[in-house]
């Protein structure tokens, strides 16, 4: 009975529990620094066109303060986005920000179809507050007016 090699491989010196324990102990080391940037807060919401959501879109919230990078989330196939801050952390800096929606429309109605045309924005005309914990901003692209290419 031959036995499978690679399960067998070991670091010179290391068992599997020390090896396990290393690794852990480098992971929880570097969740434990401290993040540079602005208080963030979770920011989720829905992206639908009559209706129905519309999956392929990319919602961006700018902050209207000078230096403070951009949070975006794509849009998944229920129309829900949530988004994430320019390091990767969850959430978008607190305080006023632009709102622009990135949409590419699918031509057919099968999976992973070809864009029928370029990507169009839709930019929500009042800025949006987020405020400290939970913001969920909702859009609609036939309230937001004509997009541009």
């Amino acid at each position: 009975m031959a036995r499978n090699s690679q399960s067998q491989r070991q670091w010179p010196g290391c068992n599997r529990s020390v090896c396990v324990l290393m690794v852990a102990g480098i992971l929880v080391a570097l969740g434990c620094g401290k993040v540079d940037g602005p208080a963030l807060a979770t920011v989720t919401g829905t992206v639908t066109k009559d209706g129905a959501p519309v999956p392929n879109a990319v919602v961006i919230f700018t902050p209207t303060t000078a230096g403070v990078a951009q949070a975006s989330g794509g849009v998944n196939a229920d129309g829900v986005y949530q988004l994430k801050y320019a390091n990767g952390q969850t959430g978008a800096p607190l305080g006023e920000c632009r709102v622009e929606l990135m949409v590419s429309f699918e031509s057919g109605s099968e999976e992973g179809g070809a864009p029928s045309q370029p990507p169009v924005t839709y930019t929500v005309s009042e800025a949006v507050v987020v405020q400290k914990g939970e913001n969920q901003f909702d859009f609609q692209l036939e309230k937001l007016g004509r997009p541009r290419q």
